[in-house]
């Protein structure tokens, strides 16, 4: 599990910081936390006075004010032992991981891992859910000051949502875009906190007219829980924890002090003291203060009915509660400084989903941001505002006109097709040999994306190369079988794999993460093509990755350092392996259609000697840019156009449902009121199979699309689905429609074609759907 924990093993008594992993030396945080500093971070968090004045309520419930005291005392004394545990820990085995790390390197080498991965993922939740609860107290905190000031105002659950989500959002973008004002920021916290205490401890103390016996303070024990006594103490004893919650805080930021194994003990330890120091004395006084205890009890913000209690002016009390506020705001961005720091340690060691994203350092802010934030890729993107900001990006170059007139598309055209293919085909005809054109047609396709994505001195070569064919093909097409717990559990798949268990076998994982390395080497490799500013021919472009570099990331950063790196990747990976299986499936489809139809090749092949110039494949003879038939001219042929649509009609490469959120209440297919965050899905496959729309919808009929009346022709467009609609449509239909009409245009051109064998060709249940038997071969006959 622990690369960083196997390093500690083996590094030198005389460094006094945590080693990183060697691949993540260039991002490690900056040590700008002083000892000072540090303590203030850990008390912001824990705050143990303020804490108590959140939560005394449910011990006070459990057992009256001697319970309150009481626990407070049995608190103070375990979290002392605790405090001592972990700091002689934190001094030893300094890291952001705290609890999850000390737990690896004090188990046996046997049971580690999963001690360490449990433990990780425990601690990474718990901080996330004192985040959210710190959160939560605020925003409860601001409605009822609302409704203390208009009692007419009544609080809706929404509302209180609103306030939490706000907050945690100012807190967040403290912490990713000011994270250098960090330390100064925790020391005003810490003052505020300690200045916080002063005030309220000598204004109740001042003011307080009327007070509580001491018996009834440390005496009459008043149990209203319905527990038998002992039972109530121990429940509430668990809460008087809550005091010192937070005293593991300072380890978390171990990896930004420049002597950690000295300051963290030392601010866990001095954090502890000064939280006893202040909790005590104030939870004595505000005891000694109340005058009613039923009206504390059954406040919405126990502590002001304190301060109003023992003031008597609401003025008093509402100062004082704000002072309050704004102190636990600032241990909400300390908890989520920490909830940060944690989950980057963890996700460096290997032990969150998407780890590689979540352990990156932001070049500019120098901060774990992903660790916060996450990411998705543009074909897994929910929510329509990021989906369309991605897709934006990316859409001028793959717009019709763009690809129509693009020279690196028309390049990738002559390389893939004149010079590979064709020729291919070429010797197979001659010697009356038989291809199988299922990995033809994806091999064909991607490497004419892929040139065009990255470039020609960054292409692919897979209708060449074997092996290259083969670690693409097997390693994207071997984990399709698993695509039910890759899609719908993938953080269940991640965890068991972690304890050994593994749901897609290690081997389908592995050549998958071949394929996704592949083309992250894409993508660094033309990163660094275009900052070396050297001038690129025409043919050489990055069409694809060029305008997603800019518009996601930085074209002059350092080698494998630029923002976004794995997101732009996962972009990449989305568009060349849709752009090979979806239109290899088409062409498969096309292929055997034909195939089984001499008189439409005959149709096809009149129809493409009418190009100027033809697609005339010429043995040993150079193609230039020149040499090959315009794109636009292609793309108005209407036979081409016909037997293509037709295919993608009958045997869609995309059959089965394509789910959407509904964003808010609406009306879809006669069905009315459907509520907003509801799954709809529709089918392809059942669009095109409408009998009045489609007449004979399942018999393979182009004539369909030449006969047809623009009425007609404007219906059935209307149902056609082979590429979905609307702001999710396939972003790369245009480029789809241009690479097969090349691939059948000059097949068709040069060759007829008949069936020679076959698997199943029935199309696989799955959400891409290409023949169950994965096999069509076919002899190709050259045209004299």
């Amino acid at each position: 599990m622990s690369k960083l924990a196997d390093q500690l093993d083996a590094k030198s008594d005389d460094v006094d910081h945590v080693v990183s992993d060697p691949s993540h030396e260039s991002e490690e945080l900056p040590r700008q936390f002083s000892l000072f500093s540090t303590l203030a971070f850990g008390f912001s968090m824990t705050n143990s006075w303020l804490g108590y004045s959140a939560t005394f309520i449910t011990p006070l419930l459990l057992g009256g004010s001697p319970t309150v005291f009481f626990g407070l005392i049995a608190a103070s004394i375990a979290s002392c032992f605790i405090t001592a545990g972990l700091a002689e820990l934190a001094s030893a085995y300094p890291s952001s991981g705290g609890q999850y790390h000390f737990a690896y390197m004090v188990s046996s080498p046997r049971y580690r891992t999963l001690v360490a991965f449990v433990m990780g993922w425990l601690s990474v939740v718990a901080w996330a859910l004192t985040s959210a609860s710190t959160a939560l107290v605020c925003a409860q905190m601001i409605g009822s000051l609302a409704g203390m000031y208009n009692p007419s105002y009544i609080g809706e659950a929404w509302q209180t949502w609103m306030i939490y989500v706000l907050l945690v959002l100012i807190a967040t973008s403290i912490v990713c875009l000011l994270p250098s004002s960090l330390p100064r920021g925790e020391m005003v916290m810490f003052v505020s906190s300690f200045l916080g205490f002063v005030a309220s401890f000598i204004v109740v103390l001042a003011t307080q007219k009327r007070t509580q016996s001491a018996k009834a303070v440390f005496v009459d024990f008043n149990n209203t829980s319905g527990w038998s006594d002992g039972t109530s103490f121990v429940i509430g004893l668990g809460t008087c924890m809550y005091a010192y919650l937070a005293i593991d805080g300072a380890c978390h930021i171990a990896e930004e002090l420049p002597n950690p194994r000295s300051d963290v003990p030392r601010a866990m330890g001095l954090t502890m003291l000064i939280g006893m120091m202040t909790v005590i004395p104030w939870t004595v006084v505000f005891l000694f203060s109340i005058t009613d205890i039923d009206a504390v009890a059954s406040s919405s913000i126990p502590v002001y009915t304190i301060y109003l209690q023992a003031t008597q002016s609401q003025s008093a009390a509402t100062v004082l509660t704000v002072w309050i506020l704004f102190v636990y705001f600032g241990a909400l961005v300390s908890c989520i400084v920490t909830t940060g720091r944690l989950a980057y340690a963890f996700s460096r060691d290997g032990g969150l989903p998407c780890s590689g994203f979540f352990a990156r350092i932001h070049h500019k802010h120098h901060a774990p941001v992903n660790a916060t934030v996450g990411t998705a890729n543009l074909f897994t993107i929910k929510d329509n505002i990021t989906h369309a900001a991605h897709k934006k990006a990316l859409s001028g170059c793959f717009s019709k006109s763009s690809i129509m007139s693009s020279q690196t598309a028309r390049a990738a055209s002559r390389d893939v097709l004149f010079n590979r293919v064709l020729p291919l085909v070429y010797k197979a005809s001659t010697e009356n040999k038989a291809i199988e054109v299922i990995e033809l047609s994806y091999s064909c396709l991607l490497d004419t994306f892929v040139q065009w994505q990255f470039g020609r001195s960054l292409g692919s070569n897979l209708v060449e190369d074997e092996q290259e064919r083969r670690m693409y093909l097997d390693g994207f097409l071997g984990i399709s079988g698993y695509t039910f717990w890759q899609y719908h559990f993938p953080t269940l798949i991640s965890i068991l794999q972690k304890i050994g268990i593994h749901l897609i076998p290690k081997s389908v994982l592995s050549a998958f993460e071949s394929v996704e390395s592949w083309n992250l080497e894409k993508c660094d490799q033309a990163q660094q093509l275009l900052a070396s500013g050297k001038q690129l021919s025409s043919d050489d472009q990055p069409v694809a990755f060029e305008p997603a570099l800019k518009g996601m990331s930085e074209v002059d950063a350092k080698p494998k350092s630029y923002p976004q790196r794995l997101p732009l990747a996962s972009d990449m990976f989305s568009l060349n392996s849709g752009a090979f299986e979806t239109s290899g499936n088409t062409s498969t489809y096309l292929f055997w259609e034909l195939s089984r139809r001499p008189e439409w090749q005959t149709k096809l092949r009149e129809e493409l000697l009418g190009l100027n110039p033809p697609l005339k494949h010429v043995p040993g003879k150079r193609v230039e840019i020149e040499d090959l038939t315009s794109p636009q001219d292609i793309d108005k042929l209407p036979i081409l156009h016909a037997v293509l649509m037709e295919t993608l009609r009958l045997w869609p490469s995309v059959p089965g449902g394509q789910p959407r959120i509904v964003p808010r209440p609406c009306t879809l297919g006669g069905y009315h009121n459907i509520p907003a965050g509801t799954t709809v899905q529709s089918y392809a496959s059942v669009l095109h199979r409408t009998p009045d729309v489609f007449p004979d919808p399942f018999e393979w009929k182009p004539e369909r699309w030449l006969d047809a009346s623009q009425e007609e022709l404007a219906l059935m467009r209307k149902w056609f689905w082979g590429f979905g609609s609307g702001g999710r449509m396939c972003l790369g239909l245009h480029f789809a429609y241009y690479s097969m009409k090349f691939l059948f245009a000059g097949i068709y051109s040069n060759f007829t074609t008949t069936i020679h064998d076959h698997g199943d060709m029935e199309p696989s249940d799955g959400y891409l759907a290409g023949p169950i038997g994965h096999r069509l071969e076919l002899k190709f006959h050259l045209v004299e």
